[in-house]
């Protein structure tokens, strides 16, 4: 560059090849040559290139090679749209089969027609179809069996859990074998996810220990299984050789048995915490959850106003609107876990006037709120320890279902205006029964599923919840950073593309220890119209932590109306970063399934487990 260098300058643009004094002595000499001029202020000496030995550039030259220089830019433009329907070209041809794949799918196609006339053949045949009737017997029968089936399994992880709360995994394992208790198959799992099953039929997470879903068996009796076409038998493990941790285990679950036959005469839980609707805020009980079951009762409240607002608010009613509306589930006790309160829960947010806790100023780091067809996503760091929890916590996930369908925290809900079901209306709100929160690791995500939408059970999946955020709710958040975007869908958690087939990713038990490696990476979907906000504008609520003082309220009363939306204007940019979370360890509980029906426990098999429990002590 024609403009005045110190030696300190070439030796840096040299990255320190040339140390600075052999610089400044070399272009000294050149100076004296006169190949440089030299000159020096004060104490510092700057050298140019000698301007009389410059080659003088007359006005016609310069003409000239500004007219080359358009030239060749017009003829850049001109390759560049060449290359541009090249690509085109090139990446259509890279789609079309080819003649091998054609020929795959020519076969494939062939055998289907095969298999079609093979169907069609006692058509033809005269074979009578079968009538209406018979189609719904069938169907009853199904639905019968497959409930039966539920039913069994929700009962034995719940008393499995009680069981084996206290225990090793590898001794839980054992326990499993002492007990000779036979466990889900992967031809269970393969048709919980088949189109039979689908959309009701959900696998659901165990809670610590945990082990794979399981029916049952406590006599040497068969039983139908229901999830396929052939029986299965359990011979009963002989009493006197029994190990003393599983005769433990059986005295419990006859115990338990007996509470929950006495509990479930009374009971509502018969219906998940995902299955009821509370329109809001005329609707809105004192307790989503009022019954008394394995985990007790609901530790706080949903009818929620300004008596109960505050740092000793139990409030267990959420919202999830907007980068400056939202609320986040955290411990109502200092310095606690997600994993030992995850069904205790209380609601920690943004904006006043929702009778909840208020998430203290300066706990929010980084937030980045995304907007996406079938979901509200939001993803940021925090300091955790101003929510109450410890802080090397790495967390866990809370979502409306649990292994005993009550969801954690036990009957919590959410609520939104924000999805385009709502028509805009920001003074009312709609109840979410779809939803994930990932908590820990100074870091969060709270996604919500428009219940409006194809597949909000998808979309907010609750059974990963031992791989975290990063492949739960991928995102592009940074910490530091406050924007508001709008993105494509996720994957749904779980399901992933390799070499151009899906994909379903089975979470591993526990018991198998903890998981090392995954077989993908979680896609980040698109994003666009970024909008970045400094903290300060966002959250005008927040106060100083304070110190907790008597319980304010109890909740009862008419439930106030929230007040603030918070709405951001789309703008232009967007997010190109990579994915970022903390991950989590398992806490979560299970469903599986939706309706009362799927869940119900019956008393009569209720009855058969204690009988058969005791049995075994008999």
């Amino acid at each position: 560059m024609n403009r005045p260098f110190g030696a300190v300058d070439v030796s840096a643009n040299l990255k320190g090849a040339v140390p600075k004094a052999a610089t400044q002595k070399i272009m000294v000499a050149l100076a004296e040559k006169g190949d440089l001029v030299q000159k020096t202020y004060g104490k510092t000496t700057f050298f140019v290139a000698n301007q009389a030995n410059l080659e003088h550039m007359p006005s016609e030259k310069l003409s000239a090679l500004e007219a080359e220089v358009k030239r060749i830019d017009e003829q850049n433009k001109v390759m560049v749209a060449d290359l541009k329907s090249i690509g085109a070209e090139l990446a259509k041809l890279k789609s079309t089969p080819t003649e091998k794949e054609l020929a795959v799918e020519v076969e494939k196609a062939s055998v289907a027609v095969q298999k079609a006339r093979a169907h069609l053949e006692p058509l033809q045949a005269g074979t009578p179809l079968i009538s209406a009737e018979e189609t719904a017997q069938l169907d009853a029968d199904w639905t019968k069996w497959r409930n039966e089936w539920t039913r069994r399994r929700k009962i034995f992880n719940a008393f499995w859990s009680l069981a084996t709360d206290t225990l090793p995994p590898q001794q839980a394992t054992e326990l499993g074998e002492d007990l000779g208790v036979e466990f889900d198959t992967p031809e269970h799992a393969a048709l919980e996810r088949g189109h039979l099953c689908a959309p009701s039929c959900v696998l659901g997470k165990r809670r610590r220990p945990s082990t794979p879903s399981t029916i049952p068996f406590f006599s040497s009796s068969t039983y139908f299984a229901p999830s396929s076409s052939r029986s299965f038998s359990v011979d009963r493990p002989p009493f006197d050789k029994m190990s003393p941790v599983a005769l433990s285990a059986l005295i419990a679950i006859a115990a338990a048995s007996t509470r929950v036959l006495a509990q479930d005469a009374t009971t509502s839980s018969l219906i998940p915490l995902a299955s009821k609707h509370f329109p809001y805020p005329s609707g809105i009980p004192y307790q989503a959850d009022p019954d008394d079951g394995v985990r007790g009762r609901q530790s706080g409240y949903n009818l929620c106003n300004s008596t109960t607002e505050g740092p000793d608010s139990l409030c267990q009613t959420a919202f999830v609107n907007h980068l400056d509306d939202f609320c986040l589930w955290s411990s109502p006790k200092p310095n606690e876990t997600i994993g030992d309160t995850e069904a205790e829960e209380v609601a920690w947010c943004t904006k006043k006037g929702r009778g909840t806790r208020l998430i203290p100023a300066g706990a929010l780091t980084g937030v980045q709120f995304m907007r996406a067809p079938g979901y509200l996503q939001v993803v940021g760091f925090i300091d955790q320890t101003k929510i109450n929890l410890q802080a090397d916590d790495g967390g866990g996930e809370l979502d409306p279902h649990g292994a005993d369908f009550r969801g954690n925290p036990l009957g919590g809900l959410v609520y939104t205006n924000a999805f385009p079901s709502n028509n805009g209306n920001n003074d009312t709100y709609q109840q979410v029964q779809e939803w994930h929160n990932f908590m820990g690791s100074n870091s969060f995500c709270f996604k919500i599923c428009d219940p409006a939408g194809p597949n909000p059970a998808e979309l907010c999946q609750h059974i990963y919840d031992r791989i975290g955020v990063q492949y739960n709710c991928p995102n592009a958040a940074q910490n530091g950073t406050f924007e508001y975007c709008e993105g494509d869908n996720q994957d749904p958690p779980g399901v992933y593309t390799s070499n151009g087939q899906v994909m379903t990713y089975t979470q591993p038990p526990e018991s198998l220890g903890p998981i090392q490696t995954l077989p993908y990476t979680a896609r980040i979907p698109a994003s666009s119209n970024c909008v970045q906000l400094p903290s300060s504008a966002l959250y005008t609520d927040l106060v100083a932590a304070a110190t907790s003082l008597a319980a304010s309220g109890s909740g009862s009363g008419a439930s106030a109306t929230p007040t603030g939306t918070g709405k951001v204007s789309s703008g232009n940019g967007g997010a190109t970063r990579s994915g970022s979370s903390a991950s989590a360890s398992a806490t979560g509980g299970a469903g599986q399934g939706n309706g009362a029906g799927a869940v119900g426990i019956s008393v009569i098999s209720t009855v058969a487990g204690v009988m058969a429990a005791v049995a075994f002590l008999a």
